[in-house]
């Protein structure tokens, strides 16, 4: 019997073996400290302890930097990885699960923007992306964490005429 519950989506893995649990609404998750929402999927830990299923699964593996063996633990001197900057611990942790699984935070950005924008071209995406951006502040879009806000940026980008 395993001392590890889900809850939320049941996905194929040897984890989902033992036994689901209620969505511990409201309770906070141990890692990134956002509450749980219904939607979330997560597992309790041998102690109770809840974690949002990506927030579990990066205490696990490691970060992305960490992944790629360019943290301190092997030697590294790279102390923030430029592509999880900015981003929440949530977010972070969802970045290593992706990498972890080989897909990365940008090509899923890209994906969703070339869906929405067939017109528009991988080098425009990636580009728009990794470029400052005066509508925000500065920032670069890719730190952006609303997905709405982030195609409307890009639909500016692709057609700045219709802009004005």
């Amino acid at each position: 019997m395993s001392l590890i519950r889900w809850f939320g989506k049941k996905y194929e893995a040897p984890i989902y073996d033992g036994s689901q649990a209620e969505t511990p609404v409201g309770q906070e998750c141990m890692h990134c400290k956002e509450r749980i929402e219904t939607k979330d999927d997560g597992f309790y830990d041998s102690g109770n302890a809840v974690f949002h299923r990506a927030c579990f699964h990066r205490v696990i593996i490691g970060s992305v930097l960490h992944q790629q063996r360019k943290c301190s633990c092997f030697g590294g001197s790279v102390e923030e990885d430029s592509a999880t900057k900015g981003m929440t611990v949530r977010q972070e942790a969802e970045a290593a699960m992706a990498y972890a699984e080989g897909k990365s935070r940008m090509t899923t950005m890209i994906d969703d923007l070339l869906k929405r924008y067939p017109e528009a071209t991988q080098v425009q995406a990636r580009f728009f992306l990794s470029t400052p951006n005066s509508y925000i502040g500065d920032r670069i879009p890719y730190a952006l964490n609303d997905a709405e806000r982030r195609a409307s940026l890009f639909e500016r980008f692709l057609h700045p005429a219709d802009v004005f």
